[in-house]
Protein backbone atom coordinates (compact mmCIF):
# COMPACT_ATOMS: atom_id res chain seq x y z
CA UNK A 1 0.00 0.00 0.00
CA UNK A 2 1.62 3.36 -1.10
CA UNK A 3 1.88 6.18 1.52
CA UNK A 4 0.99 9.70 0.48
CA UNK A 5 2.68 11.75 3.23
CA UNK A 6 2.42 15.31 3.78
CA UNK A 7 4.58 17.76 5.79
CA UNK A 8 6.48 20.85 5.91
CA UNK A 9 10.37 21.48 5.64
CA UNK A 10 10.46 24.20 7.89
CA UNK A 11 12.77 22.94 11.21
CA UNK A 12 10.15 22.64 13.68
CA UNK A 13 7.98 20.56 11.14
CA UNK A 14 7.72 16.50 12.25
CA UNK A 15 10.26 14.84 10.19
CA UNK A 16 9.61 12.11 7.14
CA UNK A 17 9.02 9.14 7.93
CA UNK A 18 9.72 7.70 4.48
CA UNK A 19 12.78 6.90 3.06
CA UNK A 20 15.08 9.57 1.38
CA UNK A 21 14.91 7.86 -2.13
CA UNK A 22 11.31 8.72 -2.12
CA UNK A 23 9.53 11.25 -4.54
CA UNK A 24 9.12 14.70 -2.92
CA UNK A 25 6.77 16.81 -4.18
CA UNK A 26 7.47 20.74 -3.74
CA UNK A 27 4.23 22.27 -2.96
CA UNK A 28 6.20 25.21 -1.78
CA UNK A 29 5.89 26.27 -5.86
CA UNK A 30 2.55 26.92 -5.49
CA UNK A 31 1.90 30.51 -4.23
CA UNK A 32 1.27 30.15 -0.39
CA UNK A 33 -2.15 31.47 0.72
CA UNK A 34 -0.74 32.10 4.09
CA UNK A 35 -1.51 35.98 4.01
CA UNK A 36 -4.76 36.01 1.88
CA UNK A 37 -5.54 33.42 5.24
CA UNK A 38 -4.51 36.07 8.02
CA UNK A 39 -5.75 38.76 6.71
CA UNK A 40 -9.62 37.37 6.22
CA UNK A 41 -9.68 36.94 2.68
CA UNK A 42 -9.30 33.34 2.27
CA UNK A 43 -11.01 30.82 4.54
CA UNK A 44 -8.73 28.26 6.37
CA UNK A 45 -10.25 25.33 4.68
CA UNK A 46 -9.15 22.54 2.37
CA UNK A 47 -11.64 23.40 -0.06
CA UNK A 48 -11.31 27.19 -0.27
CA UNK A 49 -7.45 26.77 -0.11
CA UNK A 50 -7.30 24.43 -3.24
CA UNK A 51 -9.64 26.66 -5.48
CA UNK A 52 -7.49 29.98 -4.70
CA UNK A 53 -4.51 27.54 -5.36
CA UNK A 54 -5.84 26.51 -8.78
CA UNK A 55 -6.93 29.80 -9.54
CA UNK A 56 -3.37 30.77 -9.09
CA UNK A 57 -1.55 28.89 -10.60
CA UNK A 58 -3.71 26.39 -12.43
CA UNK A 59 -1.19 24.55 -14.78
CA UNK A 60 1.04 24.06 -11.88
CA UNK A 61 -1.38 22.94 -9.83
CA UNK A 62 -2.01 20.01 -12.35
CA UNK A 63 1.54 19.11 -12.81
CA UNK A 64 1.85 18.47 -9.74
CA UNK A 65 -1.27 16.62 -9.09
CA UNK A 66 -0.43 14.51 -12.21
CA UNK A 67 2.94 13.82 -11.10
CA UNK A 68 1.57 12.69 -7.34
CA UNK A 69 -1.32 10.28 -8.74
CA UNK A 70 1.21 8.84 -11.30
CA UNK A 71 3.49 7.64 -8.55
CA UNK A 72 0.45 6.27 -6.42
CA UNK A 73 -0.74 4.50 -9.38
CA UNK A 74 2.35 2.48 -9.66
CA UNK A 75 2.44 1.98 -5.75
CA UNK A 76 5.13 4.06 -4.84
CA UNK A 77 5.32 6.05 -1.98
CA UNK A 78 5.32 10.21 -2.37
CA UNK A 79 5.42 13.25 0.13
CA UNK A 80 4.07 16.57 -0.76
CA UNK A 81 5.91 18.91 1.26
CA UNK A 82 5.12 23.33 1.72
CA UNK A 83 6.94 25.14 4.04
CA UNK A 84 4.79 24.89 7.12
CA UNK A 85 2.91 21.31 5.98
CA UNK A 86 0.00 22.96 6.68
CA UNK A 87 -1.73 24.36 3.62
CA UNK A 88 -0.25 23.60 0.04
CA UNK A 89 0.43 20.33 0.42
CA UNK A 90 -2.57 19.00 2.17
CA UNK A 91 -4.59 21.05 -0.71
CA UNK A 92 -2.40 19.21 -2.81
CA UNK A 93 -3.17 15.88 -1.50
CA UNK A 94 -6.29 15.97 -0.98
CA UNK A 95 -7.03 17.20 -4.35
CA UNK A 96 -5.39 13.77 -5.71
CA UNK A 97 -6.85 11.45 -3.54
CA UNK A 98 -10.10 12.93 -4.68
CA UNK A 99 -9.96 12.44 -8.05
CA UNK A 100 -8.81 9.09 -7.09
CA UNK A 101 -11.44 6.16 -8.13
CA UNK A 102 -12.93 4.70 -4.32
CA UNK A 103 -10.52 1.55 -4.90
CA UNK A 104 -7.37 3.21 -5.61
CA UNK A 105 -8.14 6.01 -2.85
CA UNK A 106 -8.94 2.98 -0.26
CA UNK A 107 -5.36 1.47 -1.54
CA UNK A 108 -3.01 4.80 -0.23
CA UNK A 109 -2.85 5.27 3.47
CA UNK A 110 -2.64 9.15 4.19
CA UNK A 111 -0.46 10.56 6.61
CA UNK A 112 -0.84 13.73 7.48
CA UNK A 113 2.21 14.82 9.81
CA UNK A 114 1.14 18.63 10.71
CA UNK A 115 -2.16 20.19 12.24
CA UNK A 116 -4.91 18.61 9.71
CA UNK A 117 -7.46 21.25 7.82
CA UNK A 118 -10.78 20.59 7.17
Amino acid sequence: MPVLEVGGKKKNCRPSRLSTATLCVNAARLPNPYKAIKTGLLAEELGAITSWLVKQKPALFQRLKAVTASCLAQGKDVRIQCWGGRHRSQALAHAVLADMQDAEREGVCLSVLEARLQ
